[in-house]
């Protein structure tokens, strides 16, 4: 598993999990549809995962679509 196929499946333990382990990677990184993993979450109606990721992931979240 990757962050967008986590985002697109609302896989939210599993990126707690990498970011405890500081696997987690850049949240900004796009897809190959050149989305990023907030679009994706968005996009397939995992509301909690796109809040985790702008509140709780520590990152500085890029929200600009393309």
């Amino acid at each position: 598993m990757d962050i967008f196929e986590a985002c697109e499946t609302g896989n939210l333990e599993w990126l707690k999990q990498q970011k405890e382990t500081g696997l987690l990677g850049n949240l900004n990184a796009t897809s190959a549809e050149d989305k990023t993993a907030a679009h994706l979450a968005a996009r397939t109606g995992h509301l909690d995962v796109l809040k985790w990721i702008v509140l709780e992931s520590g990152q500085d979240i890029d929200l600009t679509a393309k």
